[in-house]
Formats: C-alpha cells, sequence, structure tokens
C-alpha cells in the first residue's frame, strides 16, 4: 500500500519535472521542420510607462498690505476737498480726517476693490488745516495705511463772474457824408465791434476789436451822405459775457459843392466844383461834365434815388474838368493828391 502510494508520487513529480525541462530547453522549429509553413508571430504587449508623480506645491500665502501712492489734493473750496490716490493691487479704501492727528471723522467710500480712487469731504470750515489717514485692504484682508496728510480749505468762497461789462458814453463822432465813428467807455476790459445798418435788423458789422480795453472806437465806412443809420454796440469781457447796448441812430452829412483838402505844401486850399451839366441826356444815359478848382480824380456814384448804389468807375487823372456817361443822381468823389 505504502509502495504503491510512493510509486504513484515519484510519477507525478517526474512528469513535472519534465514538462518543466521541455518548456525550458524549448527550440523554435525552422520553417522546414513545420511543413513549409511560417507561424504566426507572437504579438509583444508593450510594457506601460508609468509617469513619474509631480508634487503639486502651493504658492506662499499673500501677506502684504497694498501699496499706497499719488496721494494728491486735486480741488480744495472752502467748505469741500476732493482726495485722489491709487493703490498697486485692487484694494478697498477708507479715509479718516480731521482738524487734528486725532482725526475723528471718516469719509463714505464705495466698499468695491479698486485701483484707483478718490474722497470728496464735504462740510468743512473755510480756511482750516485737516489732517487724513488713508486705509487700504486687499482680497486677502492685508491693510496698509498712509497718514500724516493735510490740506487747507479755502479761505473765502469762490464767486465766477457773469456780469457783462457796462456800456457807457456812447457817441457817433466825425459824422462825414460817408463815414462815421463809434465811441463808447466800458467798466472792465472788453472786446468790441459795431452792428449798423439802414434798419433795427442792421446788415453789417465792424471787424471785432480784440483788444482788451476800457476805452473803445469802431469806424463807420462806405455810407452814403444824408442816410440815417441804425447801430448798436457789442463788447464782451475776457470771460464771454456780453453787453449789448439798444437801438441808435446817426445821419450822414449831405454832399457839398466845396471841400478843405490839405496839399502837399501843408496848407489847406478850397476844392470848388463848378459848371456842374448834364448833356446830352438820352433815355438810359446822360452825360454830366464839372470842373473843379484843384486837379482831382472823380468818380460819379448813382441811383434811382437818393441812396444811389451805384459806382461809375474811378477816373485816376487828376485834372480840373470832369466828365462821365451814366445816370442823372450823382455823387462826386473826389480826392486830392496835388
Amino acid at each position: 500500500m505504502i509502495y504503491s502510494y510512493c510509486s504513484r508520487t515519484l510519477a507525478i513529480v517526474l512528469v513535472s519535472l519534465l514538462t518543466v525541462l521541455s518548456v525550458f530547453f524549448y527550440t523554435k522549429p525552422t520553417l522546414a521542420q513545420l511543413g513549409g509553413v511560417t507561424p504566426a508571430p507572437v504579438e509583444t504587449v508593450p510594457t506601460p510607462v508609468v509617469e513619474p508623480v509631480q508634487q503639486i506645491v502651493s504658492p506662499p500665502a499673500d501677506t502684504t498690505g497694498p501699496g499706497i501712492s499719488g496721494v494728491l489734493n486735486v480741488s480744495l473750496f472752502p467748505t469741500t476737498a476732493e482726495i485722489v490716490w491709487t493703490t498697486d493691487e485692487l484694494a478697498i479704501s477708507g479715509l479718516r480726517y480731521g482738524t487734528s492727528q486725532s482725526l475723528g471723522s471718516s469719509a463714505a467710500l464705495p466698499v468695491t476693490a479698486l485701483l484707483v480712487h478718490g474722497a470728496l469731504l464735504t462740510g468743512l470750515s473755510s480756511s482750516t488745516t485737516y489732517h487724513y489717514c488713508i486705509d487700504a485692504t486687499d482680497t486677502s484682508n492685508n491693510v496698509s495705511h498712509s497718514c500724516d496728510h493735510t490740506f487747507t480749505t479755502a479761505a473765502t468762497s469762490i464767486s465766477f463772474d457773469t456780469n457783462p461789462p457796462t456800456v457807457s458814453l456812447v457817441s457817433v463822432t466825425t459824422i462825414t457824408a460817408t463815414s462815421a465813428t463809434v465811441t463808447w467807455t466800458t467798466n472792465e476790459v472788453a472786446d468790441g465791434e459795431v452792428e449798423y445798418g439802414l434798419t433795427s435788423n442792421y446788415d453789417s458789422t465792424t471787424a471785432l476789436d480784440s483788444g482788451l480795453t476800457l476805452s473803445h472806437s469802431s469806424t463807420l465806412s462806405q455810407l452814403s451822405p444824408n442816410t440815417t443809420y441804425h447801430y448798436k454796440v457789442r463788447s464782451s469781457d475776457e470771460l464771454g459775457n456780453v453787453s449789448v447796448t439798444p437801438d441808435e441812430t446817426f445821419t450822414t452829412s449831405p454832399l457839398s459843392n466845396s471841400s478843405s483838402v490839405s496839399s502837399q505844401g501843408g496848407g489847406v486850399s478850397s476844392l470848388v466844383f463848378s459848371s456842374i451839366e448834364s448833356s446830352p441826356i438820352a433815355e438810359t444815359t446822360a452825360t454830366i461834365t464839372w470842373n473843379t478848382t484843384l486837379p482831382s480824380d472823380s468818380q460819379i456814384e448813382y441811383g434811382d434815388s437818393e441812396l444811389f448804389g451805384s459806382l461809375s468807375p474811378l477816373n485816376s487823372a487828376l485834372t480840373t474838368s470832369h466828365s462821365s456817361r451814366y445816370q442823372i443822381f450823382l455823387r462826386t468823389l473826389i480826392t486830392f493828391f496835388g
């Protein structure tokens, strides 16, 4: 019985040993041994690559308060003041102020994280020095302070000039048949100009005298003789406040048959018209002739009324005998060069 059990056990051990040896000493058969059939390739399973585990390092905690800079008092009035400043990171700001270094009051500021900050202080006393301190808290609850700042409110209320200049002593001087000079004064420095025309709607304006002064003068030229003109004065101060005078009138001088002119020698000679004739007169034209006591040029102003409206070409030849062929209503403009 024991012999039989040992024989079976030995047989099992021998078979196992032979199996192991056959695997160890296995030789790959050749193509000939396989009868000309190529064996299927053995699939190789790649060895998985194991990535090294990276260690995640957390950044250090923010323990630094925001930097406060650019503190500036941008506007100071008797009862208000405006202050601005910046921080180098987003922060919520506060401002404490008072008339001493103990402060005592706080400005109402928005609870918003900003980089540029400002505070408007109201209800202040005029001509008073105030102390203030700025507090800033970043998003990590780090707090910074910037203190020992001061400002002084304005001494008196600031008023802006909204009053136009007062115009006075308006007068028209040196009135001739074709020109007039308007003068006036203002109670503060101002510019000046004159609007004028045949009606109160005006239609002409003198060149603006932009020089700021108290005494003003403006000459109106190319007027018609013996004609009433409307005018008004306009002056503006340096802040743009405008003053305009009420409508006034003046009348130019009528034409005269003689004029006093200065000669080259410095004396005064009398220029007299004579022998003024209109001939021949056609349906639409007339020839005007006349003489002058001194050599002069000539020109005729004419029209269908005493307002005239048209001018003949200027005859610049200096002579004492003149002739022009135009309408009957005339005015002779003389310039003496002799």
